[in-house]
């Protein structure tokens, strides 16, 4: 079971989970019609509108249930599932030759997988955007850590790691100076960087 948190804005930068057929005994739980990746704003909006939950990555499950649905529908796993249980862990993820994660190997397999809505605080604090909603903001709604200088600016979310940072008259920005690299993006963009990342340099993947 995963706890599907009810939106409270439609966030690109979430996963999305869609409701299916009600649970028998369970007045709120609904098995998983399908996984959704992070979707454009316009696919967002209609999603909250149609009642897709935000994807929490919270679960519940016995470890033997989990074992279960691993060993049906992980076959990326299944060379490594045969290495002795008393080995080390090295040797388990050695013997992967594809690795995947478990959201896609079963959770996005399996039929056995129900949803409750969670309908409580939640934020997934994996992007620089999100510091934006969750610490302390300027009168201008600047959220800011190191030397930061800004002038007629409003809601940027600015890091700076041994460096100094001046910004004039621009809004709605992520800028991030760390390890000599720095990122210039928007903050709708700041919640999906995985082609930023994977366009950049060998040498500069490691600072990203």
């Amino acid at each position: 079971m995963t706890v599907g948190v009810v939106p409270v804005r439609p966030d690109p930068g979430f996963g999305y989970i869609q409701p299916g057929d009600a649970v028998p005994g369970e007045p709120e739980a609904r098995r998983v019609a399908r996984f959704v990746e992070k979707p454009d704003r316009a696919r967002a909006e209609t999603m909250m509108r149609e009642g897709y939950l935000w994807n929490s990555g919270i679960f519940v499950w016995t470890v033997g249930d989990f074992l279960a649905q691993v060993k049906q529908h992980a076959r990326e796993l299944k060379k490594a599932l045969g290495v002795d249980p008393e080995a080390k862990a090295g040797d388990f993820f050695d013997s992967i030759d594809n690795p995947i994660s478990i959201d896609t190997s079963v959770l996005e397999r399996s039929k056995k997988v129900t949803v409750i809505p969670g309908r409580f605080g939640w934020d997934d604090i994996g992007t620089w955007a999100a510091l934006g909603r969750v610490r302390d903001k300027d009168e201008f709604g600047n959220v800011t850590s190191g030397e930061v200088h800004l002038l007629d600016c409003c809601d940027n979310v600015v890091h700076a790691d041994k460096a100094r940072i001046a910004m004039y008259g621009v809004d709605n920005l992520v800028v991030v100076v760390h390890d000599g690299l720095t990122l210039v993006t928007t903050r709708e963009k700041a919640a999906d960087l995985k082609r930023l990342v994977e366009s950049l340099p060998v040498k500069e993947k490691g600072n990203a």
